[in-house]
């Protein structure tokens, strides 16, 4: 078997599996946003945060002063994350931060 940190990402990273995988977030997102009933100044850690459309969403909810920190173990899912940030203007909502938690561990947000 093969440890967490050499298994292959499981939707995969290419182009195609990243536009199918931010239409199924588009699905699901309202809903889970409902549920979570985010406040102003909340802190909001997503560990596994891919493709940072539910991430970036929470920020928006929690509005004014909310510290959102997003973690993702595929560099290309991180990046792609990185990107459409950039080009919704949402570059300052989040923090984006590669990390393989259960190997290294995730420290205090700053």
């Amino acid at each position: 078997m093969r440890s967490p940190a050499t298994q292959p990402y499981l939707h995969g990273s290419k182009p195609k599996e990243q536009r199918r995988l931010s239409g199924m977030n588009e699905l699901l997102n309202a809903a889970c946003l409902r549920e979570l009933a985010l406040a102003p100044g909340d802190a909001i850690l997503d560990v596994g945060s891919g493709l940072g459309q539910f991430t970036r969403d929470m920020a928006r909810a929690a509005g004014t002063g909310a510290r959102v920190l997003g973690i993702e173990r595929d560099r290309r899912q991180l990046a792609e994350a990185q990107r459409q940030a950039q080009l919704a203007g949402e570059s300052d909502l989040v923090e984006w931060r590669y990390s393989l938690c259960w190997a290294e561990g995730v420290r205090e947000m700053k």
